[in-house]
């Protein structure tokens, strides 16, 4: 996958920018420091993977504007869609746009980058330098395990699960441990277990004691049910001997109610009700009679008053007329207001007119008008004029910018002409430096050869003098064989000797051969020597001047490429004054147009035209508010004379007889006035005699209407007696009382008793069963003695229950049995329990061991592999290979000599070189399924020139088959602005 397009809508610095990564595979985007440069791999990120609300929110634009963007991607099937993701859209979920104009949403887009996320992409695609020192500082077991998890998953979590497991287990069971949860519970479970076999001995005893007790338990519980029910008895016969004289006098009171009637019938509080009756009715009867004088006054009183008023309709039409009177007033002040008014606008608006000094007049000002859009036009023309005048001072003055660059130029350019050498002499100086170098190299190489030929020559002489010391040894031995064999006369020793003689005599031939061989190649090794022309200050002073030409040659270029871009730079702003030349004729034919419309204008700046606008605009509307003022007068004129014809003839048909035809408007409304206060003023006493015996009416209502009810209750308390007059009444009411004397005091008996005395006593006397005193105190001292007798079986049975809690005292220990079995059953549960949680912990740790066998097998050897080549050509062949250490989980590198190196005796460099090698060959074998875009976020602070040169090199090549995209802050190195196949873009 390739990215070809970026458009950025809003993202932190960025606004509606866009870059175009269509035609290169190596991108170098190089800044400054708070460039954008990270912002931008930011949302290039956010584009592909999205990013959480509150991420994205660090990123809202500065000035305002929407988040989002989109990037333009090709597969490698030529396959190319647009991917948009939005901030406040679709939840930020990214939309995908292809060539048939179909869209796809989020699951399609994971689908298209075959599964791979964020993590994974920056754990394999990308690194930088916080990356590489996070490897620096790992130990050097940790740094194979880590590239072993980014190798098999893309990213570093499984090394980080598998020490977690390893910690889980750990805390969990040892098998020598103290501290682990399991090895503790089993230690508390045999010490539980050895408790749980002592307490059992005891519990048999325990339960025989535990059965007595209950039995003791049980017979107490009925003695002093017993005890309850004895003490019960004892003090209802106790109360019946306290209440007895109480009783006797119940009993009197009773025998005394029965000679009464059955029925007596009275009212309750008759006598009192009849006398407090007989109180409120005398007075009653007194008022109706004063009432009844009063109303007849006041009847003849109003008779005499309806005689001297009004009618309605008279009264209507005088209140008519006065309010016509009235109306006329308001109008006359109405129309003098309107004079006034008149005349101060015409004043304000002839002021504003000599103010403004407008070539205007008052006729003038009515018939002007200001269409709608005029104001718009103005200011447009207003804005257009400034505009053009900026315009144009700005082309001016970048005309004369470049003209005095232009002439700067030019004496530079003149000065390094004066510097630089004819091309003759520069190729003269040239040649006679590589011909001075090339004698320097021959007089090294004769030196070296005559260096190996006294080397020879003195290994020559050496090999000589051992061959001969070697002849004389070997012959010596031989005749001393030979000597040894004459005297034995044994025909094996003569063997011996001349097989020690041929030996001796090959040695002997071998070494003159090497000797002659190598004698022949000093001879054959010619040797030229030249002597040199310059010294070497020469040499040095010759260099020196090549480079300073060299130097001045690469500014000729820059000056005149500068000078070309100039003229270039110069025929543009030319083109562009001509074009604003054109645009301030146009103008200048509106502003004409404008002023023929409007002769107001003439004379007066376009840039006040606005201003005056408003200006205009309010004298109009003032000129509008005259006009308006002067038809108000002559209406309001024409109602204030029609008016007060009306009220003079409606006067005039109303009082005929005394009316003056020269009588004014405020005349007639005096005269009306007073008829009207004439009338009211009876209208009043009228309303107050009508009030007063309408309340006398009331008052004489409400005094007969109180009598009739005392009546009526008087005559239902005789009838409730059953008699037929009042003394009838006050005898009956006496009986009735000193019965209900009686008969309270029987009830005070009855309820004092009801409460002392159990309910069965208080019903049998209430029957009228008589009571005697013997027999209460007989029956109390029996109870008492059963009493005494129960009480003292409950305190022997209480003495038994207490002896055997004494003795069950020391077998309470069954009790902590219960509690011990308990506990050890709850620890065996959580044993089983932290047992399976171990299991669990061991079984995923065996599975990423088996997974991580699976990769050194089958996926390790082909990431080593892509690996070793980079890191041989990173390193300019000084490292050979890379390999895995299986046992110690431990990365080595081996060097051109064979010798093998950990990590952590690399240097910082190499250790970058190799993490990168590592990084860029997971990719190669990833990217056979993945073939993703590769970002370096300025990962190569520790490189030096060489390293750094090494690294693009890779890069560039890598760029033939995925696509590079370099942040880098540092200066970019000249071979890459020659490479063709790099794309710079400055930001």
């Amino acid at each position: 996958m390739k990215i070809q397009h970026v458009e950025i809508y809003g993202f932190g610095k960025w606004e509606n920018k866009q870059f175009d990564f269509s035609d290169q595979s190596f991108i170098i985007l190089s800044g400054e420091n708070e460039a954008g440069k990270s912002t931008l791999r930011q949302f290039i990120l956010f584009i592909l993977f999205g990013m959480p609300p509150r991420e994205r929110k660090v990123y809202l634009p500065k000035k305002g504007g929407k988040l989002g963007g989109r990037i333009s991607v090709k597969t490698e099937e030529d396959f190319a869609f647009t991917i948009e993701r939005m901030h406040d859209r679709n939840k930020g979920e990214a939309i995908c746009y292809t060539a048939d104009g179909v869209t796809h949403d989020e699951d399609w887009l994971n689908h298209k980058l075959s599964g791979i996320n964020k993590d994974t992409f920056l754990s394999i695609f990308s690194f930088d330098a916080t990356m590489l020192s996070r490897l620096h500082q790992m130990k050097q077991q940790d740094i194979g395990e880590v590239l072993l998890g980014v190798g098999m998953t893309g990213t570093d979590q499984i090394y980080l699960t598998e020490k977690w497991l390893e910690q889980q287990l750990q805390d969990y069971f040892k098998p020598q441990g103290k501290k682990p949860k399991i090895n503790q519970l089993m230690d508390a479970l045999a010490e539980k277990q050895e408790t749980l076999s002592k307490l059992e001995q005891d519990a048999t005893r325990y339960k025989e004691k535990q059965y007595e007790i209950e039995k003791e338990k049980r017979e107490l519980d009925q003695l002093y049910e017993r005890q309850q029910a004895l003490q019960l008895e004892l003090q209802r016969n106790k109360q019946m001997m306290q209440q007895y004289d109480v009783i006797a006098s119940f009993q009197t009171i009773k025998q005394e109610l029965e000679n009464y009637p059955d029925k007596l019938e009275f009212p309750e509080q008759g006598l009192e009700r009849l006398e407090q009756l007989n109180y409120l009715l005398y007075p009653l009867q007194s008022e109706i009679n004063m009432l009844q004088v009063k109303i007849e006054k006041e009847t003849t009183d109003l008779k005499k008053i309806n005689k001297d008023l009004l009618t309605v309709e008279e009264k209507k039409a005088i209140e008519d007329t006065l309010s016509d009177t009235i109306r006329w007033k308001q109008y006359k002040q109405d129309l003098t207001s309107k004079y006034k008014e008149k005349k101060q606008q015409e004043q304000e608006i002839n002021h504003v007119i000599n103010q403004l000094q407008l070539n205007l007049n008052f006729e003038d000002l009515q018939e002007l008008s200001l269409p709608f859009g005029t104001e718009e036009n103005w200011i447009q023309l207003k804005e257009e004029r400034q505009e053009l005048y900026q315009a144009i001072t700005k082309t001016d003055h970048e005309l004369q910018v470049k003209d005095g660059r232009y002439q700067d130029l030019l004496v530079e350019q003149t000065k390094i002409g004066e510097q630089l050498l004819p091309p003759a002499e520069l190729d003269h100086l040239k040649q006679s430096i590589e011909k001075e170098e090339e004698v320097i190299r021959q007089q090294e190489q004769v030196s070296g050869i005559e260096s190996q030929r006294n080397t020879v020559k003195d290994f020559s002489h050496q090999k000589k003098r051992t061959a001969n010391l070697i002849s004389i040894i070997g012959v010596a031995l031989t005749a001393m064989i030979g000597f040894l064999a004459l005297i034995l006369e044994e025909q094996m020793w003569f063997i011996i000797a001349g097989s020690f003689l041929l030996l001796v005599i090959f040695v002997r031939w071998n070494m003159h051969q090497s000797i002659k061989s190598m004698n022949r190649f000093l001879m054959e090794v010619p040797i030229n020597k030249h002597s040199r022309v310059l010294t070497d200050e020469a040499l040095s002073e010759r260099k020196q001047l090549l480079r300073d030409q060299e130097t001045w040659n690469e500014q000729k270029e820059a000056v005149t490429k500068e000078m070309k871009e100039i003229k270039k730079n110069r025929l543009q702003l030319e083109e562009t004054k001509k074009f604003h030349s054109q645009r301030q004729q146009l103008l200048k034919q509106k502003i004409n147009e404008q002023i023929e419309k409007f002769p107001v204008l003439k004379g007066i700046a376009v840039e006040q035209w606005p201003k005056l606008y408003h200006h205009l605009e309010a004298l109009l509307n003032q000129m509008k508010k005259y006009i308006s003022l002067s038809d108000q007068i002559t209406l309001l004129k024409q109602q204030l004379d029609d008016l007060e014809d009306d009220i003079k003839q409606t006067y005039h048909k109303q009082a005929s007889e005394s009316a003056d035809i020269s009588d004014t408007i405020e005349m007639i409304k005096n005269n009306l006035r007073q008829a009207i206060d004439k009338t009211n003023l009876l209208v009043h006493k009228k309303e107050d005699k009508e009030k007063n015996l309408y309340q006398l009416k009331n008052q004489l209502e409400e005094r007969q209407a109180k009598i009739v009810p005392l009546q009526n209750k008087i005559k239902t308390l005789l009838e409730l007696a059953n008699v037929s007059d009042e003394e009838s009444f006050f005898k009956k009411g006496q009986q009735k009382k000193d019965f209900d004397l009686l008969y309270k005091e029987y009830k005070a008996y009855q309820n004092q008793l009801n409460l002392l005395l159990s309910k069965d006593d208080w019903s049998q006397i209430d029957q009228g069963e008589q009571v005697v005193k013997s027999e209460i105190i007989a029956k109390y001292e029996t109870t008492n003695d059963a009493f005494d007798e129960n009480e003292q079986r409950i305190q022997q049975v209480q003495q038994n229950v207490s002896d055997l809690k004494i003795s069950i005292k020391q077998l309470e220990t069954s009790q902590v049995l219960l509690d011990e079995k308990h506990r050890y059953y709850q620890l065996q549960n959580e044993l089983q329990q932290q047992t399976k949680q171990w299991a669990i912990y061991q079984l995923a740790k065996n599975k990423i061991e088996a997974t991580k066998h699976i990769y050194y097998d089958h996926y390790l050897p082909t990431v080593l592999s892509h690996t070793t080549a980079y890191f041989n050509q990173l390193t300019s062949g000084n490292y050979l290979r890379v390999l895995f250490d299986d046992q110690k989980g431990e990365l080595l590198t081996e060097d051109k000599y064979g010798i093998q190196f950990e990590v952590h005796e690399l240097s910082q460099g190499t250790r970058d070189q190799l993490y990168i090698s590592l990084r860029i060959g997971m990719s190669m074998f990833i990217k056979r399924h993945h073939n993703m875009p590769f970002f370096v976020d300025d990962a190569f602070v520790h490189f030096d020139a060489t390293r750094l040169r090494n690294i693009l090199t890779a890069l560039s090549e890598l760029a033939n088959t995925s696509q590079i995209i370099w942040f880098t802050k540092e200066n970019i190195p000249s071979y890459c602005l020659d490479n063709k196949n790099v794309r710079i873009h400055r930001i």
